[in-house]
């Protein structure tokens, strides 16, 4: 059976079920007596479709390969940008280490000077404390007038030194970590942010594109010499639009790549040492 109200093929029991209120439901053999479709032409359509199908089975094959490269390019630059932390958290540890070192060898220097005077008093009035007992054993009133006064003048030296020295210092050394650091990196929830960026892929090749316009414009300069018939000659090659929206393109008779600006004005070129035939825009 053939449900013309549906337009759909059904078995008896499809008619009874789901077609009963249908107007048209006639034999199949009814309708072949209509004007039939033609299978060539609904072939190729089905070709066509197949064929549009397959491309976009490839761009979805296409995408998963790009998605993974991405995936590993941006895994491999959020490792980079980790390094470069780990870098300058390196710089910085071994400045404040740095530090540390200049401030403890200081402190020893200080330590070690305030040691020697000590011992140094100490082996003065020590050797005069043997003195004195020498000369109280031999008696001379000469020395004992002598060993007096030298007594008198260190005795009094020593008791302005262990004034000075009545409160002794002892130092030690206390690290005070940079509480912003800490606090920053804790409110941090990543090294950055992803971003999704999506790009259209059309499957369909046959679409219309029409003209609004059109105008010319000079891209010669000075170097060019390529003459024929007194005139400048020309052959733009290839052009290729740049993300910043300038301009490039290939003048094949002159060997050269000439930058434009977006008023279509020569800004820059370089020359090549063969014939430009063709050129793309592969990274930023």
């Amino acid at each position: 059976m053939f449900c013309h109200d549906h337009s759909q093929l059904c078995c008896t029991n499809c008619v009874f079920l789901n077609h009963r209120l249908c107007a048209k439901v006639i034999l199949i053999s009814g309708s072949v007596k209509e004007p039939l479709p033609d299978l060539q032409q609904l072939s190729r359509k089905i070709q066509t479709i197949l064929e549009t199908l397959k491309k976009l089975e490839n761009n979805w094959n296409t995408s998963m390969h790009t998605l993974q490269a991405s995936y590993d390019e941006q895994l491999h630059q959020i490792r980079d940008t980790r390094q470069k932390i780990n870098i300058i958290l390196d710089r910085i540890e071994k400045t404040t280490i740095k530090e540390l070192d200049d401030k403890i060898n200081s402190l020893k220097v200080s330590v070690k000077t305030d040691a020697d005077n000590c011992s140094k008093c100490k082996h003065e009035l020590k050797q005069l404390s043997d003195v004195i007992h020498d000369i109280v054993d031999k008696g001379k009133a000469e020395l004992t007038f002598i060993a007096s006064k030298k007594c008198i003048e260190k005795v009094k030296q020593s008791e302005t030194y262990l004034k000075e020295n009545s409160v002794q210092v002892e130092n030690t050394l206390n690290f005070q970590a940079n509480s912003d650091v800490q606090q920053y990196l804790c409110k941090l929830s990543g090294l950055g942010r992803i971003v999704l960026g999506t790009k259209a892929l059309s499957v369909f090749s046959d679409q219309v594109f029409t003209v609004h316009g059109k105008s010319e414009y000079d891209v010669s300069i000075e170097r060019d010499d390529l003459e024929i018939d007194s005139k400048l000659m020309f052959d733009i090659s290839a052009i290729c639009v740049l993300s910043n929206d300038q301009i490039l393109v290939a003048d094949f008779d002159n060997k050269r790549i000439k930058q434009l600006n977006h008023q279509y004005k020569v800004v820059g070129h370089f020359s090549l040492t063969a014939y430009p035939i063709d050129m793309c825009q592969i990274t930023q």
